[in-house]
């Protein structure tokens, strides 16, 4: 029923609460943080390396050009709906107390994912594979990221890794755009 859920250790509660020595606060901070650190070590954001690209090491001046071209095209194609700052409908719905408003997370969710796999798809001038790496983990970081708020109010505890990264993958995604 909740797969992030160590049943093993939320037995053991109940059973302690069952007999003359009730859980604890200490004994429930340390469930919480178990369920916690059980999440943020099941959740990774996928990391790529510069193996799962296809480089060119002959560069020449118009194969640099055609990457070039090609990656901006990719930062720059407009999504297929107009899409709002991910921050911003965060903020609405903890206002509104709406989970519904999170749903708008998707349109910034799929935006992202459509950068990352015509980034991987790319062929990279050797002299662009780190800054080519580091953008396209920005990418992806943003996207994991993003899919974390989007629990935000359904389902905290599988959105504490997105949300407590998204300030390190926005920062990742700005240097990689910068690189």
């Amino acid at each position: 029923f909740f797969p992030w859920l160590d049943w093993e250790l939320f037995v053991k509660i109940i059973a302690a609460g069952q007999s003359e020595n009730p859980p604890t606060a200490a004994d429930f901070q340390n469930f919480l943080n178990t369920i916690i650190k059980n999440q943020v070590d099941t959740q990774k954001a996928k990391t790529y390396t510069a193996a799962d690209f296809s480089i060119d090491t002959e560069e020449t001046p118009e194969k640099i050009k055609t990457y070039g071209n090609a990656l901006a095209t990719i930062m720059t194609a407009p999504p297929p709906q107009k899409l709002e700052y991910e921050l911003t409908i965060v903020d609405r719905a903890e206002v509104k107390k709406d989970p519904a408003e999170l749903k708008k997370l998707s349109g910034n969710i799929a935006a992202y994912r459509r950068m990352e796999n015509s980034l991987i798809t790319l062929t990279v001038p050797k002299s662009a594979v780190t800054s080519h790496v580091a953008l396209t983990n920005g990418v992806s970081g943003m996207a994991w990221s993003i899919t974390g708020l989007s629990y935000l109010l359904t389902d905290p505890i599988k959105a504490i890794p997105g949300v407590s990264g998204y300030a390190e993958n926005f920062q990742k995604f700005v240097n990689g755009i910068h690189a």
